[in-house]
């Protein structure tokens, strides 16, 4: 009986270790509607200096390279995650100005790509994103099965928050 036991759970290790090192993109998308024009929803999200205001954790975004929200540029987010600060440098891959975005930011954990568009609804803005996460340190690989439930929930409180910011501003 404990020879089937130990067989049993060293087979669960090699299936965790082969996930660990052979660990695929986790790919989620979140939406919401904001009562809000398409282009103020855009103009806000496009503005560095309302980061902080909506995503939570960040504590401050830099410019570090070319000009903000055009192909090319980049900035450094600083979070504050549980008193570690984490670093996110990012690229803008594309733009069509007022109606979406992609960018990728790269930590030492992990690669967040990101497509962000904004579709007109009337008066109001449904604001869509799809991302694709690559796990880079053994951490996050290890804990790849649950960092997409955890990103993604992430990312449905941080729209709320802008959303509640839109329509309450």
């Amino acid at each position: 009986m404990i020879t089937y036991l130990l067989a049993a759970v060293g087979l669960l290790l090699l299936i965790w270790a082969v996930l660990v090192v052979v660990t695929p993109k986790l790919i989620y998308r979140t939406s919401i509607r904001i009562e809000k024009p398409a282009e103020a929803v855009f103009g806000f999200i496009d503005d560095y200096a309302n980061a902080p205001r909506w995503l939570n954790g960040l504590t401050d975004v830099q410019v570090t390279g070319g000009t903000p929200g055009t192909k090319g540029s980049t900035a450094r987010y600083t979070f504050v995650e549980n008193g570690r600060t984490v670093i996110f440098d990012e690229e803008v891959l594309a733009v069509e100005p007022g109606k979406s975005i992609e960018f990728r930011l790269k930590s030492d954990d992990l690669i967040l790509h990101t497509y962000l568009e904004v579709v007109a609804d009337g008066n109001a803005a449904i604001l869509s994103m799809r991302n694709e996460v690559t796990p880079l340190s053994l951490v996050m690989r290890a804990l790849n099965p649950f960092v997409k439930g955890m990103m993604r929930g992430r990312q449905e409180a941080d729209l709320m928050r802008l959303k509640e910011i839109l329509e309450q501003g």
